[in-house]
């Protein structure tokens, strides 16, 4: 399947017209995150156009594109072209299907449980292995180089295990390195969420599949991934995988970074967003210290010891509850009351 990078974008505008019956608060039902998720794993940018104009055209109210998946695909039908349609048939996507794509969660749940706005290109939908209502606590990425010194995975380890004995639920990437550090001793000692580059069926990378397991089931970890859950691990997943951490964390911490490296294309996207980015010095003749002392010189926050991050995330956390209760816009609030989501 081809990936659509502004799906989110286009979508929105139909997932106005899907609404609880009775009321004004936008919660998606399996449903439609299985709608959303079909939407994002069948169309190219044009297709995708094409597709939604003909579907605002022929469906006045949202709620009847969740009950008509034979009229959906019919629409599908007339935009795709013969070799994509057996793509899509063969891939077994159906467009409201939620019982043949279980463990779905949409940007819009996210949302609720962090308490606040993810940026535009945020997916639509993840699937999900693990306890979702960890994202609900204070969560920090730790983020670096898949070739660390030993100095670096000393510290990765020493912060994953601050932060989340601490009650911080810890975000990563899950690659060789630096991630698999901070995935493997922030579930341990206490909370981590892995964001994936592959699908969830083939969890990259393989070296770290019975941490993976450990995540799914131990009620402590959470393990996501956009994409399709027999795609396998590609170098253009990765940026794509990055701008979800960025966009899930409190703060972010780099440990050691190389001056082109993903890593600092996670820190780039975390800044963008107005997300706090911090970085561990390093020995000035290090590669692997470069990037990160590079973040420090151009205004990241230079962090030695988890306390700090730990009294950030305090601050944070007062601001916000300042903010909250001098809002008089109704319209920013996100809605404090849904029904049971998982």
């Amino acid at each position: 399947m081809l990936r659509n990078a502004t799906a989110p974008q286009c979508i929105f505008k139909v997932w106005k017209l899907i609404r609880m019956p009775q009321t004004n608060i936008q919660i998606p039902t399996r449903q439609s995150a299985a709608f959303f998720w079909w939407v994002q794993n069948t169309f190219t940018s044009s297709e995708l156009s094409r597709f939604l104009n003909l579907l605002s055209n022929q469906m006045k109210d949202g709620r009847e594109l969740l009950h008509r998946p034979e009229k959906i695909l019919a629409l599908a039908a007339s935009v795709l072209s013969e070799e994509r349609q057996d793509l899509l048939h063969r891939a077994h996507l159906r467009p409201t299907d939620s019982a043949s794509q279980p463990n779905l969660i949409t940007k819009f749940e996210i949302e609720l449980l962090i308490c606040r706005r993810l940026p535009p290109d945020f997916p639509l939908a993840l699937r999900y292995s693990g306890n979702p209502q960890l994202l609900a606590l204070k969560r920090v990425g730790i983020v670096g180089s898949r070739h660390p010194t030993f100095y670096g995975r000393e510290q990765a380890a020493r912060f994953a295990r601050t932060l989340a004995e601490s009650g911080v639920c810890v975000v990563s990437g899950a690659a060789i390195g630096i991630d698999t550090v901070a995935n493997l001793i922030g579930h341990n000692s206490g909370a981590s969420v892995a964001v994936l580059g592959s699908g969830l069926g083939v969890p990259y990378p393989r070296a770290n599949s019975a941490l993976f397991r450990c995540m799914e089931n131990s009620g402590r970890g959470l393990v996501l991934s956009e994409f399709p859950d027999q795609q396998r691990a590609e170098k253009w997943n990765f940026p794509k995988r990055n701008r979800i951490i960025a966009a899930l964390c409190d703060f972010l911490m780099v440990i050691e970074a190389g001056v082109r490296s993903g890593t600092m294309i996670t820190a780039q996207l975390a800044a963008d967003i107005g997300v706090d980015v911090g970085a561990l010095p390093g020995p000035v003749y290090s590669p692997t210290s470069q990037g990160s002392n590079l973040l420090i010189k151009d205004g990241a926050f230079c962090v030695e010891n988890p306390e700090e991050i730990l009294e950030r995330l305090a601050n944070l956390g007062h601001q916000k509850d300042a903010t909250r209760e001098t809002s008089t816009d109704d319209a920013s609030v996100l809605p404090r009351t849904h029904p049971t989501l998982f």
